[in-house]
């Protein structure tokens, strides 16, 4: 396997990991947050009809329904979210899991169904509209999807069990753990590194056009001292001659 197949295959691995995983986890909130709830609460309202509750009675009157049908639709949703609490939990264990892409593949697709029949008798018996349809099977088709990548990995390489190899990364994060921080340097020194790696910058920018004058202006102005030393001494040798004939 050259480099191009090997990172086509970390793709489809990540990609796949990433749908199961968070196709599963979105799964198990939707089933405890919205399908139990939906299941508990026709139950409820079709026993206090049963029990003669006259809020719930009026209820019934006002949407043509009767208590069994409630039920019906009350039990109808409990084992809807069963089944989708089951699949969300095989999601979430086999998202790392590339042998186990055909189980996905029949799970995903046996939620599919049940969702799109569930939707479709719930749009014929007006309790849902039509365009939750595409909101239940949204689900199961990303799970799907990531299945059917882990299909196509595994068929690539049928030795292959993980797809991603978790204990290189674990290990790989103990060692970084074990190797000793770096100390931290103080306020002083890194301003004093950041003035040294300026001026350093500086000198590597300047041209060398502007570095030459500046040597040449450092040598003329070492001959103009030299010249006038020399004439200060003939200056100070010509005060000791007229200072000497004064004497004598």
């Amino acid at each position: 396997m050259d480099v191009l197949d090997q990172q086509k295959a970390v793709r489809k691995a990540a990609t796949g990991r990433m749908c199961l995983l968070f196709g599963g986890g979105f799964l198990l909130f939707t089933a405890i947050t919205s399908t139990l709830l939906y299941g508990i609460n026709f139950l409820v309202i079709a026993s206090k009809a049963a029990a003669g509750t006259k809020e719930y009675v009026e209820i019934l009157e006002k949407t043509n329904m009767q208590v069994p049908f409630l039920r019906l639709v009350g039990i109808l949703f409990v084992i809807m979210a069963v089944v989708e609490v089951f699949a969300g939990i095989s999601s979430v264990r086999y998202s790392n899991r590339v042998d186990k892409a055909t189980t996905m593949i029949r799970i995903a697709l046996v939620l599919l169904v049940v969702e799109a029949l569930m939707e479709v008798f719930l749009c014929f018996s007006k309790l849902m509209s039509l365009g939750m349809l595409f909101t239940a099977i949204g689900i199961p088709l990303f799970i799907l999807w990531g299945a059917w990548g882990f299909r196509k990995l595994s068929k690539e390489d049928p030795k292959r069990v993980y797809a991603v190899d978790m204990k290189k990364r674990q290990q790989a994060r103990r060692q970084a753990a074990a190797q000793p921080a770096a100390p931290k340097k103080s306020l002083r020194e890194r301003a004093m590194m950041q003035a040294d790696y300026t001026q350093d910058t500086s000198e590597e920018i300047q041209p060398e056009g502007e570095k030459e004058p500046q040597a040449d202006a450092v040598h003329t102005s070492e001959g103009i001292q030299s010249d006038g030393e020399a004439k200060q001494e003939v200056h100070d040798a010509a005060e000791a001659d007229k200072t000497k004939q004064g004497e004598e």
